[in-house]
């Protein structure tokens, strides 16, 4: 009897010491949305303890987002056939991208660990892999870009000077808060801005996404900066985006409202203020110039001989001593040759003589105003004649 119990005690010991680590995975959804978390797990028991710590791999695969939660990894003790064995259990957070089944394989582990005996045992294995399919809702099915998504939201800020002027920039920020998806789905939302009024210059966008209990979220932010070229209107359109709602089944649309800024022409540097002002004095010394040159033809004008005739007739229209000194400036306009003819110093010293009547003698029966303006008048139609004769005469002598 006592043979037989050592027998069963020595066969107990032989094959807890031949026991093996036991490594398990599974899934938590083997049917999950497109963009919606689903969690992984590897689970690793071993019969005594670890020597080190168990590394685990990140898992890879097309069309695969892996994130990491805040606590991916944690301790675990389970009863093996009335022992009690330790282990780990690694849980790997993935967002499906697209549609279709999807098939996990797991990095190889390398185990350390102490056996019954006490001494470190070494031992690699490979999880088994895990299938869970990915599928669109109808209702989703229509949207380009596809984005499922409890909630999103905008955020947006714009960053001016007071006065906008050409050269200016503005900057225009854009934060997208993701509940329920990776900000990895979303697409680029601030379009580049090219043409002859303004130039943009886009920034890198970054997305960071987070676990936060069966839920991803993420936060996506854009910023560009848009130069003016140009005065006048500096639009900067609406954002729009529409995603599916799984807890209403419905789609929804959030959107940025965008704006108009007014740009004014720039100030004048200081070369150009002085290009200005160099160019307003030419301005003035050009007038001043002209002004005198003008004078100078007008002083000339007044001159001539019928500047000094129209003079004279508006003075004998209206006779008064000065009419004399007005009458004398025309006349010695004409040559001496014809003023001293003696028929024309008759009929000058005749006009000179009722024009004195008229100024001095105002009650006395003289010749009317008419009359002196007409006289003046036929005076000057025989000098103007003498003249044409004369002029007759010598064309021959320049041919």
């Amino acid at each position: 009897m006592n043979r037989w119990i050592l027998s069963l005690l020595l066969g107990f010991f032989c094959l807890s010491a031949l026991a093996e680590p036991r490594v398990s995975s599974s899934v938590k959804d083997e049917q999950v949305m497109v963009g919606q978390l689903n969690t992984l797990s590897v689970k690793v028991l071993v019969p005594t303890w670890f020597t080190q710590s168990v590394y685990f791999d990140e898992v890879e695969a097309v069309n695969i987002i892996s994130l990491a939660g805040n606590k991916s990894s944690y301790p675990v003790s389970e009863s093996v056939n009335g022992q009690t064995w330790s282990g780990i259990v690694k849980d790997y957070t993935v967002v499906p991208m697209t549609a279709g089944s999807f098939t996990l394989n797991f990095p190889t582990l390398k185990l350390h660990y102490s056996g019954e005996d006490g001494k470190p045992q070494n031992l690699e294995v490979t999880p088994p892999p895990v299938i869970f399919n990915a599928y669109v809702p109808p209702a989703a099915q229509s949207l380009q870009p596809l984005i499922i998504a409890e909630d999103i939201r905008f955020e947006q800020s714009f960053s001016a000077p007071d006065q906008l002027t050409v050269g200016d920039s503005v900057s225009r920020s854009l934060t997208v808060r993701v509940s329920g998806s990776s900000s990895l789905f979303l697409p680029p939302l601030l379009k580049a801005l090219e043409d002859e009024s303004v130039s943009s210059y886009q920034q890198s966008p970054v997305s960071q996404d987070e676990v936060e209990g069966d839920r991803v979220n993420g936060v996506r932010t854009e910023q560009q900066d848009v130069l003016v070229k140009a005065s006048g209107r500096v639009p900067f359109a609406d954002i729009a985006l529409r995603y599916y709602q799984p807890s209403s089944g419905e789609i929804v649309e959030v959107v940025a409202e965008g704006t108009v800024f007014e740009a004014a022409k720039p100030p004048a540097t200081a070369l150009q203020k002085l290009f200005y002002a160099v160019l307003a004095l030419v301005g003035l010394l050009v007038l001043a110039l002209l002004g005198l040159w003008l004078r100078k033809q007008y002083n000339a004008y007044l001159q001539t001989e019928p500047a000094r005739f129209r003079r004279a007739r508006h003075a004998l229209a209206k006779p008064e001593r000065a009419s004399e000194q007005a009458l004398h400036q025309w006349h010695h306009c004409w040559p001496v040759q014809y003023r001293d003819q003696h028929q024309r110093q008759k009929e000058f010293s005749a006009l000179m003589l009722a024009l004195e009547q008229r100024i001095y003698l105002p009650r006395a029966k003289v010749q009317s105003n008419t009359d002196l303006v007409a006289q003046l008048d036929a005076y000057r139609r025989a000098l103007q004649q003498m003249q044409t004769r004369q002029h007759t005469q010598l064309q021959p002598l320049n041919p």
